[in-house]
């Protein structure tokens, strides 16, 4: 709702709450709202100090590679937004390769389009077109209509040829 400086109160709530009951896993979730709240605010550094916070974390790979696997690509995109693209290929590779041995089509659809826009800033139009519609095909599976939405909106925005075929479907 936008509300984030409410949205921040109640995760730091929770998360005194959990170091309380020694709750790992939740812990590293609201971590990665919080950092999640602060790359909705483009407070990009803030966001990037939470999700490393998980990232991180000995082994949490193994014991959460779900969570691990989302913070991983709110990392990269984080980077990418301060244009620091050093090891974004790798983080949204490596992401996208969690996502998809957990069948987790939901995170796969935005790490697709977080992907669309990384080849954007390579100028690789190409790359960026393929990675949108396969965004966009993920989000159809998961019944993601936010994200089909996104997607198609950024696929006739670069594949100018079939451009009225997207923006008709968006419409």
């Amino acid at each position: 709702l936008g509300e984030y400086d409410k949205a921040l109160e109640y995760h730091e709530i929770a998360l005194d709450y959990l170091t309380k009951f020694e709750d790992e896993n939740s812990k590293f979730i609201t971590l990665n709202n919080i950092g999640d709240t602060f790359l909705n605010q483009n407070d990009y550094i803030t966001a990037i100090s939470y999700f490393k916070r998980v990232l991180d974390t000995d082994d949490f790979i193994k014991k959460d590679p779900l969570i691990y696997s989302k913070a991983l690509s709110n990392y990269a995109r984080s980077k990418l937004y301060l244009r620091d693209t050093s090891g974004i290929s790798a983080s949204f590779s490596k992401a996208m390769y969690l996502q998809d041995s957990l069948n987790d089509i939901v995170s796969m659809s935005l790490t697709n389009y977080y992907m669309a826009e990384y080849a954007l800033v390579k100028k690789d139009t190409n790359s960026a077109i393929a990675y949108a519609k396969k965004s966009n095909s993920l989000a159809k599976l998961s019944t993601n209509n936010k994200r089909v939405l996104e997607s198609l909106k950024l696929i006739g925005e670069l594949d100018t040829k079939n451009a009225s075929q997207y923006v008709q479907e968006y419409i």
